[in-house]
């Protein structure tokens, strides 16, 4: 199977994906005026990254931290 993906290399890379979200939206549920050092710069980091196509309620990539938060949220139960 050269060249294809498996199952696990998905999972991992999903794994990855939701911890850096998680990670991400953890650090932005804390007021900017609380960070400090490499928190601020992190914050400030993901902040200048952010598009208006990142932050639409539309866009693919809300629409995967919709998905994303509805599976922690199920999980948790």
């Amino acid at each position: 199977m050269k060249g294809r993906l498996t199952y696990e290399m998905v999972n991992k890379f999903i794994d990855a994906f939701n911890t850096v979200l998680k990670k991400k939206y953890q650090l932005f549920s804390h007021p900017r005026s609380t960070l400090k050092g490499k928190k601020l710069a992190e914050y400030d980091a993901f902040k200048k990254q952010e598009t208006k196509e990142t932050i639409e309620k539309g866009s693919p990539l809300y629409n995967v931290l919709i998905c994303t938060s509805f599976n922690n949220n199920v999980s948790n139960l």
